[in-house]
């Protein structure tokens, strides 16, 4: 996470949140990727964090529980994240037309799924 600008709070706020989603959705829980001006370290001072949740075979109550996960995150870190959440196979639609949103994720996004787990089995670690 070279470019990523992330306060300590922010670290944290994701590291909850991810390990909420994998502790919920499990191996379905496809990817969690930063992504936008905090992925890329240009960071003003009304930056949010985006982060974009890709889960295989969703339905539409658990697209809006990964919204809902992440408004918990907020009460208990103040850390208000911009969710994004999509179907691998909405995902994959976005790859095939090489949207400018799907072109812009893969430029800039940092994958929260694949930093160095933690020594409890698994949860990703984030460093600020």
């Amino acid at each position: 996470m070279t470019r990523a600008e992330l306060s300590p709070a922010e670290a944290a706020a994701l590291q909850a949140y991810v390990h909420a989603l994998h502790a919920r959705y499990g191996a379905r829980l496809h990817d969690v990727v930063l992504f936008g001006s905090r992925a890329r370290g240009e960071v003003h001072p009304n930056s949010d964090v985006d982060v974009l949740v890709i889960l295989e075979r969703p339905s539409a109550q658990e697209l809006s529980e990964v919204r809902g996960l992440a408004f918990d995150i907020w009460l208990a870190y103040g850390v208000l994240l911009s969710i994004r959440a999509m179907s691998l196979a909405g995902w994959q639609a976005l790859a095939a037309q090489q949207s400018l949103f799907y072109r812009h994720v893969l430029r800039d996004g940092i994958s929260l799924l694949l930093l160095q787990p933690s020594h409890e089995g698994g949860s990703p670690q984030i460093s600020p």
